[in-house]
């Protein structure tokens, strides 16, 4: 199943956005100058996940340790492996993860930006332009990337779990959801610019 839906997104994707060979090489030629700053990006981020009151409320007491060692594995495995179909893979069971934690897709693209802002005030503030421009295109081609497989999983996943529960398949729900949209849609429209 993972598998399959990693394969669908994947080659969902426009070949134009696609991560490339190049990229990773790219990532990965300047994963000391990305180490060397992982500690301050990822206590960062873990402050604002623990000291918000939504996002702080999905984790255990004491977790944030195995939660910072967690992504920084990510950030390591990310730039020193082989970004192949079991990576991809990894990157979709993390959405499967999500819907488990209750963390929502749009703290998680949010939080995902963060860490982007991060990294792209680093590479500015501290890499020559000619190196800078290109690590953080590869850098944002990754986090899309990582990103459509996490989101789109999500849903691939809530949606299985929907019809497990109730026998109701992905064509049908999405034909019950289309008539919802479209009655929201006309209940709304004074939103519309």
């Amino acid at each position: 199943m993972l598998t399959e839906i990693t394969q669908e997104i994947l080659a969902d994707l426009p070949d134009s956005v696609k991560l490339r060979q190049t990229d990773i090489e790219t990532l990965q030629g300047a994963r000391g100058f990305i180490f060397d700053r992982l500690d301050l990006i990822t206590t960062s981020f873990y402050d604002i996940l623990f000291g918000f009151e939504k996002t702080e409320a999905v984790f255990r007491e004491g977790e944030r340790s195995a939660r910072e060692a967690s992504f920084k594995h990510w950030v390591e495995l990310t730039l020193t492996k082989e970004i192949n179909q079991e990576y991809w893979e990894w990157q979709a069971y993390v959405g499967l993860i999500h819907v488990k934690r209750g963390i929502k897709n749009d703290i998680f693209v949010r939080m995902l930006n963060y860490v982007t802002e991060l990294l792209v005030a680093e590479v500015v503030n501290n890499v020559p332009k000619e190196q800078a421009v290109p690590i953080l295109i590869a850098w944002l081609r990754l986090s899309s990337t990582v990103s459509a497989l996490i989101v789109q999983g999500y849903e691939q996943f809530y949606h299985q779990a929907i019809e497990g529960m109730t026998g109701i398949d992905e064509t049908l729900l999405d034909r019950l959801v289309a008539v919802q949209i479209d009655d929201m849609v006309a209940a709304n429209q004074q939103y519309r610019m």
